[in-house]
Order: structure tokens, then C-alpha cells, then sequence
């Protein structure tokens, strides 16, 4: 994974061919760097309705499990990421099907470029 500082030019994360596969710019804030990582192409196949509400369920009982308030699970969109299931309240801008472009610096985001679970204490 490259990465790349985060300069006071309002630079701008996108989504570039590179080679056979597709990267995207994403901004990682403990950071400040924008991480290269590779994403899928934008004629994936919709996943089907059973998918969803497996994912969903799995989400409900993770969710409950954890005692987390939110739990989401997002997926790459063309140019960002958007919220495929969620469970628990819906917190602000996270709503079912909300999409966040790269480069906003989303949690997700931070997921993807840290390339690892992310876990966000709202209680403090």
C-alpha cells in the first residue's frame, strides 16, 4: 500500500487505473496521508437480496453482541464507499445506502486504508 502526505491543497482522492485493477486514494487521518489501495471496477454484479439479509442479520448479532450503538458494513462504490447494511440507530450521516466519496476521511475509510477494524468509542 503507498502512501502519500496530506498537503493543505485540498487535494483531492480519486479513482485511477493502474495496470489490470483499480486504485483508489484514501485518507487515513491519525495519519494525515492518503494510503494507495486497490478496489473493484464498477460492472460488479448488484449483490443479491439473500446476501443483504444475511449480512444484515450477521450485523444485528454482532452488533447486539458488542453492545455497540451502530454497526455498519460498507462497500466500494465508483469513486467512494456507501453503506451497505446497518444495524442499531442511525447515527448522522450513516444511513442505510449513504455514500461517501474518497478522500472524505470516513471511518470506513480509515478502515480500508489501515487495512484493518475500526472501532470508534463514542462514550468518551
Amino acid at each position: 500500500m503507498k502512501q502519500q502526505d496530506v498537503g493543505d491543497s485540498g487535494e483531492d482522492a480519486a479513482v485511477v487505473r493502474s495496470g489490470g485493477f483499480r486504485t483508489a486514494e484514501v485518507l487515513v487521518h491519525g495519519e494525515r496521508k492518503f494510503h494507495t489501495v486497490p478496489v473493484t471496477g464498477a460492472g460488479r454484479q448488484e449483490p443479491p437480496a439473500s446476501v443483504r439479509r444475511r449480512w444484515q442479520r450477521s450485523l444485528d448479532v454482532l452488533s447486539g453482541s458488542l453492545g455497540a450503538a451502530v454497526g455498519l458494513v460498507t462497500r466500494i462504490a465508483e469513486g467512494g464507499l456507501s453503506v451497505f447494511v446497518m444495524s442499531g440507530e442511525q447515527a448522522g450521516p450513516y444511513a442505510p445506502d449513504a455514500c461517501f466519496p474518497f478522500g472524505s476521511g470516513s471511518y470506513c475509510e480509515e478502515a480500508i486504508g489501515q487495512n484493518r477494524f475500526v472501532s470508534i468509542d463514542t462514550k468518551a
